[in-house]
């Protein structure tokens, strides 16, 4: 999930594109969720890398933009 550009990518292949009203919430949401289920990526560059599914980043933009 990437919303504020802060990382690059020789060749990017987009796997998913979620519209939400709070691009920031959302991204905040799913950043919490990773790191509570111990998902984020150890020992490589940059700190916005988890192991995850599209499912699972559906569940959250679901849950997140519900009500």
């Amino acid at each position: 999930m990437q919303c504020k550009g802060s990382a690059t990518f020789d060749n990017l292949v987009i796997l998913g594109r979620w519209q939400v009203n709070r691009v920031g919430a959302a991204e905040k949401a799913a950043h919490n969720v990773f790191k509570a289920s111990g998902k984020r990526r150890e020992n490589i560059p940059g700190t916005e890398w988890f192991n995850t599914t599209i499912a699972e980043i559906q569940s959250i933009i679901d849950f997140v933009t519900a009500g």
